[in-house]
């Protein structure tokens, strides 16, 4: 049987299934809520990494632009969308 991850053992996934099952919704809810909020501090970090002399505005459009994609980010934010390359 494959798994979701290809570095998991079939019974690694079963644990973990097993005790996501065992939680109720609103604890399923708070773990993707932290899953999300880890990703976009990745992203930001990404951004930083990548953009060492920007300031928190650019941080954000940036991250914003690779999120959301610029139309979206631009509508969402009200960004500009101008580059600073």
């Amino acid at each position: 049987m494959a798994t979701l991850s290809r570095d998991t053992t079939p019974e690694a996934e079963q644990v973990l299934l097993d005790a996501l099952r065992r939680k109720t919704p609103p604890q399923r809810f708070r773990l993707a809520l932290e899953a999300s909020e880890a990703l976009r501090q990745i992203g930001m970090a990404s951004v930083r990494r990548d953009y060492p002399s920007a300031g928190p505005q650019e941080v954000l459009r940036r991250f914003a632009e690779r999120w959301l994609g610029p139309e979206l980010a631009a509508t969402v934010y009200g960004l500009d969308g101008e580059k600073d390359d």
